[in-house]
């Protein structure tokens, strides 16, 4: 679905890509301070999944969310289960981050364990829980 987007194991996006991404645009309507706050909160993700998961291959959840009208009516699973589906036929775990203590039962019912925890420095700081599936035997 357009809410998640899984990544399977490619370098992090170069300055390049990122200026096609938009980040030009951002820097115009955020400002100067707020991207650099994106950037280094970009970077710590990175180094933190790095130092957790060294160079295993995986496919990465990212921006999974769901209308909190249509929460509890088993959108979120439903979604999430074709990814798991994809992910197992192709042998690979799926590696996930969650910044609410609420979302760990409901990615644990889904198989996933959480693997690491720590407090995002940037800014204000936040707890962050790294959360991830093994696949399935098909």
């Amino acid at each position: 679905t357009p809410a998640e987007e899984t990544h399977i194991h490619r370098p992090p996006p170069s300055l390049l890509d990122m200026v096609r991404g938009g980040l030009l645009g951002a820097l115009w309507t955020y400002g100067l301070a707020v991207v650099r706050r994106l950037l280094a909160t970009k970077d710590w993700f990175e180094a933190w999944e790095a130092e957790v998961l060294g160079d295993r291959r995986c496919a990465r959840l990212e921006r999974m969310t769901v209308l909190p009208a249509r929460q509890g009516q088993g959108v979120g699973s439903r979604a999430l289960r074709e990814v798991m589906a994809e992910a197992d036929a192709e042998g690979l775990a799926v590696v996930l981050y969650t910044q609410e203590a609420r979302n760990l039962t409901f990615y644990g019912r889904l198989g996933f364990e959480v693997v690491a925890e720590k407090e995002c420095p940037v800014g204000a700081g936040y707890r962050n829980w790294m959360m991830v599936r093994e696949p399935k035997k098909l």
